[in-house]
């Protein structure tokens, strides 16, 4: 047994690939095999989107069940790879999108942006097509769902084709790129609360001053809602994130962004007042 630093390094890597292995728990697919791929499939026929990517990836597609508590993470799709690692399967609805369409992701100045909004557009579609799926990301789907309502549905055409730039050129540009960027700013601060949440109540102190990062950012987004929305659809806009924010879903964010008063946040007043400097 070679009991170098490298053999010992080499073992502990072929271990690792076999315990990987034995998570697959499929290779290749076709539409028909699983709901999810079908009812995907399906709601790009019925829009007339490109269904070719999507049935190339499923013949080269591998499925790994993870344990979340082991791995520390959800389900994901891993372009890269073709590989879905899920830790419940009625996630596969969400990222079997993923798998369809690249999104509206792009870089600016060398950094990812569009995540935050790219997996509300995700997360909105598959509760669609299934409404028992629960939404990873609540507030980036209703912004999502807002967008969809005042500016139609073609708004996000470019999703489908994976552009980002078609998606930004849609609106004023700089505008947009802001609106991205503190999506993505709420998006990971959310993202990054969850994955703490346990270790973070224990701590005094940390649990409140996290919370008013997520405030602050939430707060940015409205803000950039007010000026990249033109000002015939503004009421619009308020109606549907009041009535979003305060159902079911909407209060699941409201009681992290605000706990102590989340009744006394006026959605009109970021809409109505501006940027307060």
């Amino acid at each position: 047994m070679d009991l170098s630093n490298e053999g010992f390094m080499k073992m502990l890597k072929d271990m690792q690939e076999k315990e990987k292995q034995k998570e697959i728990v499929g290779e290749g697919y076709k539409v028909e095999d699983k709901d999810y791929f079908q009812k995907v499939y399906n709601y790009l026929k019925v829009n007339k989107y490109d269904t070719s990517r999507f049935e190339e990836r499923l013949e080269t597609l591998k499925m790994r069940k993870v344990d979340e508590a082991k791995y520390g993470s959800g389900s994901h799709y891993e372009e890269s790879k073709n590989e879905v690692a899920y830790s419940d399967e009625i996630d596969l609805y969400h990222e079997s999108f993923h798998i369809a369409t690249k999104g509206i992701k792009g870089y600016r100045k060398g950094h990812v942006i569009g995540e935050g909004l790219n997996e509300g557009i995700t997360d909105m579609l598959a509760k669609r097509i299934n409404p028992n799926y629960n939404s990873n990301y609540i507030f980036e789907m209703i912004i999502a769902e807002t967008l969809e309502k005042i500016y139609s549905s073609k708004v996000f055409d470019s999703y489908f084709k994976g552009s980002c730039n078609e998606f930004v050129q849609q609106f004023d540009r700089e505008i947009m790129i802001d609106f991205l960027i503190d999506v993505d700013i709420y998006h990971n601060l959310m993202k990054d609360y969850w994955e703490n949440y346990n270790m973070l109540i224990k701590r005094e102190g940390q649990f409140g001053s996290r919370t008013e990062e997520i405030l602050q950012s939430f707060e940015d987004v409205l803000y950039d809602l007010n000026d990249l929305i033109d000002a015939e659809h503004k009421k619009e806009a308020v109606a549907i994130l009041e009535t979003r924010l305060n159902d079911d879903d909407g209060k699941k964010i409201m009681g992290v962004i605000s706990p102590m008063n989340s009744e006394l946040i006026d959605i009109r007043s970021y809409f109505d007042t501006g940027r307060q400097i």
